[in-house]
């Protein structure tokens, strides 16, 4: 008895990757058993028949590619623009990946024998077809590919999973950046794996090239090493390439971090150094002084003649006003001359009278209005004394009332001082000192651990050479140590300083409230300006150093490419 298989059921409804994955679940469960003659609905009669001959050796995938092709280009008919390349659709792009991803050899032969893929068509990530079996480890599928043609040489694309998340743009158009996507051959992703067997096909097999350098420099011996694969890199041939390209991938960061730092303090001389003298000695002078002059210098001489009419208008004016005032003056005075003999007898009766009413005004002043005056004075002076007397006694009690007040305050203040503020304080200064205790006992701890590990990993290394401890490891060790010094140590004094300067801030405004807290930020500023210099050089020389260590590794590896 022949055991048939079931055959899925196809319909015009649904879309193709579920076609297409209840094709490959049907293909997947196939067993050796011969199946019998398989009869399907047909599909729709369709207007355009634009579908080349399938024969994939299973008529329902053949039908089923058809009817996609057909739908596609019904689609097409309806108003979607045709495609500008020959690329296959999205979808039997993703379809053929996951083929290959589910091993199914029988469908990807359908689509790469039906033309309706090719056997280098990269996926959306830029992921060939290749690159994409070799991540799964399926071997089988790699030797149909490359049965097929496909290119073993060739570079994939890779997402770099340290990349910056940032861009980089110059006058609004972006930098190309050749970090964005790392290129990887199979054989680099056979050995970054691990996969001996398939770096043994491609190298033994394929001949496929051992000593191709992407941008980023890791080689598959490097990428072999760098996963700890130990045998791959026993396996590969020792290559003393890719390391300038490897120390520029590795160094991009800090090469950025150090650009900046410089532009930064090239703004910082420019301003100290050039902008603000610049305020003070040039524009300061120049808007106050010299250009006030330069505007009124030159309005003068653009209105020169205007200027010239006007004193000239001036002065003959003047002239007429002078003479006109003469004339007067002259014709008053011949008037005044011809009245005196009249004005002479007016005064002489004007004065008899006048020597009469003055009389008679002194006698009343002496006898009358001056003792009243006298008197008045002398009640208004006694007023004011008694005036003067209050309001001194007054100002008195109150200057003691304020005094008072004064006096309870300062008492309080200094009884607050003694009993709650100074003690608060010194609590604080012995909390933190304790606290810097315990922060200093920690950090020798921790480096005597270290310094006792690494000299253990070292002495068991020496005794026992087949403890399974490696040279990397003991110099691990030891770079650990190395590390704590000079990266550790002066993180935790920044950490110091840090706590240090909040320890202060919080004992200044205990005791001196708002204005202690103005009297540490202006501390602050002023020690942020001197030391900003300094700690840019500081930083700048950290990445130095960073950069020089990992060129020292390069040095390292292109002695021994097969370093661990």
């Amino acid at each position: 008895m022949v055991y048939e298989e079931p055959v899925p059921e196809y319909t015009d409804e649904g879309s193709l990757e579920d076609d297409l994955r209840r094709i490959a679940e049907a293909s997947n469960n196939t067993t050796g058993a011969t199946q019998g003659p398989i009869t399907t609905a047909p599909p729709p009669p369709s207007t355009r028949d634009i579908a080349p001959a399938v024969n994939s050796g299973d008529p329902d995938t053949d039908e089923l590619i058809q009817r996609l092709l057909r739908e596609d280009a019904e689609e097409d008919a309806e108003g979607q623009p045709p495609a500008a390349t020959s690329s296959p659709p999205a979808n039997i792009i993703q379809t053929f990946f996951d083929c290959i991803k589910n091993e199914n050899s029988e469908l990807i032969s359908a689509f790469i024998d039906g033309g309706f893929v090719k056997v280098n068509t990269r996926n959306s990530d830029g992921v060939t077809p290749l690159v994409a079996a070799v991540r799964e480890n399926h071997v089988r599928i790699v030797q149909q590919l490359v049965d097929y043609g496909a290119d073993v040489d060739e570079m994939s694309d890779e997402r770099d999973p340290l990349a910056p998340y940032y861009s980089e743009y110059r006058r609004g158009i972006r930098i190309p950046n050749s970090y964005d996507r790392l290129k990887r051959t199979p054989l680099m992703v056979a050995a970054e794996n691990g996969h001996l067997p398939l770096v043994k096909l491609f190298l033994e097999v394929f001949h496929a090239k051992d000593d191709i350098v992407p941008p980023d420099g890791m080689t598959a011996l490097r990428l072999a090493a760098k996963n700890g694969h130990r045998e791959v890199v026993d396996y590969l041939p020792s290559r003393r390439i890719g390391g300038m390209q490897r120390w520029k991938y590795k160094n991009r960061a800090s090469i950025r971090r150090s650009r900046i730092i410089l532009i930064e303090l090239y703004f910082f001389f420019r301003v100290v150094g050039y902008e603000i003298p610049k305020f003070f000695v040039w524009s300061i002078p120049k808007h106050v002084v010299v250009l006030p002059i330069k505007r009124s210098t030159v309005y003068l001489w653009k209105h020169k003649k205007d200027i010239a009419n006007g004193i000239k208008v001036g002065i003959i004016g003047t002239g007429k006003g002078i003479a006109r005032l003469t004339k007067k003056a002259a014709v008053g005075t011949v008037k005044g001359i011809k009245a005196i003999p009249a004005a002479a007898v007016h005064a002489a009766k004007a004065t008899g009278r006048g020597i009469a009413t003055g009389s008679k005004k002194t006698w009343k002043f002496l006898t009358v209005d001056f003792p009243k005056g006298l008197l008045k004075f002398i009640k208004g002076t006694i007023k004011f004394i008694k005036s003067a007397a209050k309001w001194t006694k007054d100002a008195i009690i109150a200057m003691a009332k304020a005094l008072k007040r004064f006096t309870v305050w300062l008492a309080k203040q200094l009884w607050k001082t003694l009993t709650v503020r100074i003690p608060r304080a010194i609590a604080m200064v012995a909390k933190w000192m304790w606290t810097g205790v315990k922060y200093t006992g920690s950090a020798i701890g921790d480096f005597a651990m270290r310094l006792i590990s690494a000299i253990h990993t070292l002495i068991t290394k020496l005794v026992n050479w087949v403890s399974g401890i490696t040279w990397k490891d003991v110099m691990n060790g030891f770079l650990n140590v190395l590390k704590f010094i000079f990266v550790e140590i002066p993180v935790k004094i920044a950490n110091g300083f840090v706590s240090t300067a909040k320890f202060i801030q919080k004992v200044l405004e205990t005791l001196f409230g708002w204005f202690g807290t103005a009297l540490y930020y202006l501390g602050v500023g002023i020690i942020l300006l001197v030391t900003y210099v300094p700690k840019k050089i500081f930083q700048l020389f950290a990445e130095l150093f960073k950069s020089i260590g990992r060129g020292l590794h390069e040095v390292a590896v292109w002695i021994n490419p097969k370093t661990i």
